[in-house]
């Protein structure tokens, strides 16, 4: 596997950049030799773009879209996010908690290859400049190149050793635990797992240096650039793991300099369907990295927003659109913003005009994420906002017990979504469940649950009570039923999550299901790996 993997790998240091087409349409994809790549630095960005772009690349089949795919995988493998069918039967395997038990799945194998991938080329761009630039190390442009390419592999490796490993037990210091296999050149060398403490280490060595190098680089051009606020971000998530508050707090409110937060307006815009969520809002905004698609550069029914907006005429929306909990729901005040995000009946998107005829409508209905157009998937992808450096922000701070510092905090973020809100008087356990509920409602959709779920050592509980459905018509004639069932979910879980669906309903905290299984191709090519028990 690894050896297959990295010589598809090569293929993304040199095709994805697509305004470099003319320099690399000189040489088979296969065949660019290093010389060539790294004779200057409008070449070594070239390669630094065609990692940018991979994070969207499409893969072998329609749920493999990059790290897209991924942030629909860590939600769909939580308790928020509900499907209301099996529709086409994409990601039922993943919601019912088996895809990743099973060495041989295709998701299992594909993040595996995917994250190493970005590895793989981000070591050659780093090998590269260190053997053919290194005498313009103090020119800006090779510290940015540098310190995108740094953060790039602490990324990864911050993605891999969640997945793949036990989780970071920040009061062990050890952390003895297998982690992932540590590649830090580009080398197909069968190799053991590194501890998850070697993991970490090398993660925040990377970070370190990437946000000197950052702090002195020249501009990033464009939001899927990786900018020093997007490297402090990433830094302040893997002190939010690792528990070391200080560092959370401080690279978080470095991230946030230079960005605000949505207003309610944005987040109210066209009547609760906003586009600030799938569409770039510009710089200085809560956006601090993302990918803006480009037209020339569709992925159709394998985007994100294939899966996860209210209006693309995919089967799958069609058939199986997404809803947030009922609880989760309810948890937010009518004054709160995000709750216009959602629709309790599903009936008012069903109205919209951009809405297929042939769409099924479910009740808390999600309309978070915009599609281009009924017939267009393309949207932009926010990776990090500035809001989620306000939660691990005052997460850290109530972890540090500075309760009055985390309540301000939580103030400033909450308080733009909802001008109803009150300052919170809690401390200790309280004032943070307060944060984490917070953090599920701003996060929805977006990727973070099962990570945080894992880090936080808790159980995954999924509410499987049956309900009456809000938008069932009451002591319906057989015609208003036949009806009702041409344009909604007929079903008695609304808002929650059918058994035969999700299939797993609980898993323990500490539970060998918390940890993927490593690919069997990668047990079978490198026999110094050993597989999750």
């Amino acid at each position: 596997m690894m050896k297959k993997l990295l010589l598809l790998s090569i293929v993304a240091l040199t095709t994805l950049g697509a305004c470099q087409k003319d320099f690399l349409d000189t040489k088979p994809t296969d065949q660019i030799s290093e010389s060539i790549v790294f004779t200057d630095l409008k070449n070594a960005r070239a390669a630094l773009n065609g990692i940018h772009r991979l994070l969207y690349s499409q893969g072998d089949q329609m749920d493999q879209n990059g790290e897209q795919s991924h942030m629909i995988i860590r939600d769909l493998l939580g308790e928020d996010l509900c499907m209301s069918a099996a529709g086409n039967g994409w990601w039922n395997d993943t919601y019912k908690w088996n895809a990743h038990r099973n060495a041989r799945a295709t998701n299992t194998t594909y993040a595996w290859k995917f994250y190493y991938r970005v590895i793989f080329n981000v070591n050659g761009i780093i090998e590269g400049l260190n053997k053919n630039l290194k005498a313009q190390e103090t020119d800006p442009n090779f510290k940015e190149i540098m310190g995108q390419a740094l953060t790039y592999r602490a990324w990864a490796y911050f993605n891999l050793v969640q997945l793949y490993a036990q989780r970071y037990d920040y009061p062990n210091v050890t952390n003895s635990q297998p982690g992932v296999v540590l590649r830090t050149t580009q080398t197909v060398t069968p190799q053991a797992r590194a501890t998850v403490e070697e993991v970490y280490a090398q993660i925040n060595k990377d970070l370190d240096e990437a946000i000197i190098l950052l702090a002195d680089a020249k501009d990033p051009n464009q939001i899927s650039d990786i900018s020093l606020q997007a490297s402090q971000a990433i830094k302040a998530r893997v002190a939010l793991t690792t528990g070391r508050w200080a560092d959370a707090i401080s690279n978080a409110t470095a991230a946030i300099k230079g960005h605000s937060l949505f207003s309610k307006k944005d987040l109210q815009q066209d009547s609760g369907y906003p586009s600030v969520f799938s569409s770039y809002p510009g710089e200085g905004s809560e956006w601090i990295w993302g990918t803006q698609q480009a037209s020339d550069q569709p992925t159709y029914f394998f985007s994100y927003f294939a899966f996860m907006s209210w209006n693309f005429s995919s089967t799958n929306i069609r058939t199986n659109p997404k809803s947030i909990t009922r609880e989760l729901y309810e948890a937010m005040p009518a004054t709160d913003a995000r709750k216009s995000m959602f629709s309790l009946t599903g009936m008012d998107i069903k109205a919209r005009p951009e809405v297929n005829t042939s769409a099924l409508v479910c009740s808390y209905m999600s309309r978070k994420f915009r599609a281009a157009a009924n017939s267009d998937s393309r949207g932009d992808i926010a990776y990090i906002r500035v809001a989620e450096m306000y939660l691990i922000k005052a997460e850290a701070e109530a972890r540090s017990n500075k309760f009055a510092d985390a309540q301000q905090t939580l103030f400033d973020l909450v308080s733009t979504r909802d001008n109803a809100y009150v300052k919170s008087t809690s401390t200790d356990d309280a004032l943070i469940n307060e944060i984490l509920l917070q953090r599920r409602i701003e996060l929805w959709g977006e990727g973070f649950r099962f990570y945080d779920l894992k880090r936080l050592n808790s159980s995954l509980e999924r509410n499987i009570d049956k309900v009456v459905d809000p938008a069932a018509p009451v002591n319906p004639t057989e015609d208003e039923l036949k009806a009702y069932k041409k344009k909604h979910i007929y079903t008695d879980y609304a808002g929650h999550h059918s058994p035969t669906l999700c299939y797993t309903t609980s898993v323990n905290a500490g539970d060998v299901r918390w940890q993927w299984v490593i690919p069997q191709d990668e047990i079978n090519s490198n026999p110094e790996v050993k597989q999750n028990n």
